[in-house]
């Protein structure tokens, strides 16, 4: 039997119902399916454009550990030793690997550089740090008070005057509870002996007391870096936890949607015949591209060049979205009412096109730019920002290309753009003519849906007769709609 024969032959039981859900536009089940699709579809352009939201959070997390860690290294040398004593925690392990690592890097160096931050996030974590810095905020703060002490016993009162007629200026203050007198009168003291080692009038006594107040300082100063650093250190170990979950997120939803896109494309290869029509026709193709990105991500190709290359390859994902143009295709071309208002159709298919056009031209000037202009391509929310400005004509000038693709890019945006204006006052404008006169202009020349909404019935056969041609209809089923149709002439 051939791929005709097999087209014209009943179905019952499973290939009924597959070619109800694929194959017959005119059926409830096949515009749910279409609907869901439309939705998922949705969902995943969503994930592409958060995906590079988190991205840019982890080069900025990234270049924040680096920061912190250099600064360890030169002005911390005291603690080095201790800090690579410590065993690397292998609790982020798996999240170094998956959401640090560079593509323009070797696995291996950026494993090795982030072992580093696993141990000094090892050490700023420890139980006995803590206590150890609790019972030095004691000690410190003991020490100052034995030292004020000292000093309101050796000076007379006109001295003490002036040194508590010095401004408090909150240095500290953020070591102990707020109005602690001990260490407000301790920033007093210590800011008029600063000022008085540059005196010459000092005496051997005040140069002692200099000398103590600065020791003093140091050991807060040593303390509020150690707390400091085991704050960001705790803080960024949280931030990488909360990674890893929404890549975890993005990547269960990425799955999901790709086993629905599978299972809707080899739904279509099932029901059309000969296969090759839809294999190699245009929408099977789309479909094809669409899900090709996200089947490759799967394979483990960590360790080829060509990593980088398949990165760009994830905007093909976004052909997902001339998918919904067909959705509303199909809902046109099942309504038979010829005085129904083409409106609606209209406008979805606008919004789709302006939509689908400012996604795409925002993410292939992310992928141009970004590299070149990282504080203003930050991420494709960052581009659909300049997508707006340039489709509208407004043209800020706060952001504009500077390669010679983003200009290309930007070209071909700003000339949609205007074709889009021109489409959008033909709908409207045909919308207030009907209103105003109780015709548009559509009703000599067919808009968008027209074609397929508002088509004679001799037409609706011809499409028939073409759809039972390609056998996504059987003969009883051509039989029974073209009746309606004679019927309602």
């Amino acid at each position: 039997m051939n791929d005709q024969e097999t087209a014209n032959a009943p179905k019952t039981g499973f290939a009924l119902l597959m070619h109800r859900a694929f194959a017959d536009p005119q059926q409830k089940l096949y515009m749910h399916i279409s609907n869901f699709v439309a939705v998922i579809i949705f969902i995943s352009i969503g994930m592409i454009v958060y995906e590079t939201v988190l991205e840019n959070n982890v080069i900025r997390a990234k270049s924040e550990i680096e920061t912190r860690i250099t600064d360890i290294r030169e002005n911390m040398r005291e603690i080095m030793d201790d800090i690579r004593g410590q065993e690397s925690d292998g609790r982020y392990e798996n999240v170094f690997k998956s959401v640090l690592t560079d593509a323009e890097k070797s696995s291996d160096a950026e494993d090795e550089k982030y072992k580093n931050f696993r141990k000094f996030y090892a050490y700023w974590s420890q139980q006995t740090l803590e206590q150890t810095l609790a019972n030095e905020k004691i000690s410190a703060k003991s020490r100052v008070v034995d030292l004020i002490k000292r000093v309101e016993a050796s000076e007379d009162e006109r001295f003490l005057r002036k040194v508590r007629y010095v401004s408090s200026d909150g240095l500290y203050a953020e070591l102990y509870d707020e109005g602690d007198t001990a260490l407000s009168e301790f920033r007093k003291f210590s800011i008029y002996f600063t000022e008085l080692a540059q005196d010459d009038a000092a005496t051997p006594q005040h140069e002692e007391y200099i000398t103590e107040f600065s020791d003093a300082e140091n050991d807060f100063d040593n303390i509020q870096k150690q707390l400091g650093h085991m704050s960001f250190f705790r803080d960024t170990s949280q931030r990488f936890e909360r990674f890893e979950l929404e890549y975890q997120i993005l990547e269960y939803t990425e799955i999901l949607t790709l086993i629905i896109f599978l299972i809707e494309y080899f739904g279509n290869v099932y029901v059309t015949r000969p296969i090759r029509k839809y294999v190699l026709g245009g929408w099977g193709l789309v479909d094809f591209f669409a899900i090709a990105p996200s089947l490759i991500k799967f394979i483990n190709i960590s360790g080829l060049k060509i990593v980088r290359v398949m990165r760009i390859l994830r905007f093909l994902r976004l052909m997902r979205l001339l998918k919904l143009a067909k959705v509303v295709a199909d809902s046109a071309s099942i309504d038979g009412d010829q005085d129904k208002s083409t409106l609606k159709m209209d406008l979805q298919i606008y919004f789709i096109t302006m939509f689908s056009i400012l996604t795409m031209a925002s993410t292939l000037m992310f992928y141009a730019e970004s590299k070149a202009q990282p504080e203003d391509f930050r991420h494709i929310p960052d581009a659909m920002w300049w997508g707006i400005v340039t489709m509208t004509t407004v043209g800020y000038g706060d952001v504009s290309p500077i390669t010679p693709a983003g200009k290309i890019i930007a070209a071909a945006t700003g000339l949609c753009g205007l074709a889009l204006f021109g489409l959008l006052m033909n709908i409207v404008g045909n919308a207030m003519m009907e209103g105003l006169f109780g015709g548009g202009a559509g009703d000599e020349e067919p808009g968008i849906t027209n074609v397929l909404a508002q088509s004679s019935a001799p037409e609706r056969i011809e499409k028939l007769a073409d759809l039972k041609e390609r056998g996504l209809i059987s003969e009883e089923e051509f039989q029974e709609k073209r009746q309606k149709l004679l019927d309602q002439v």
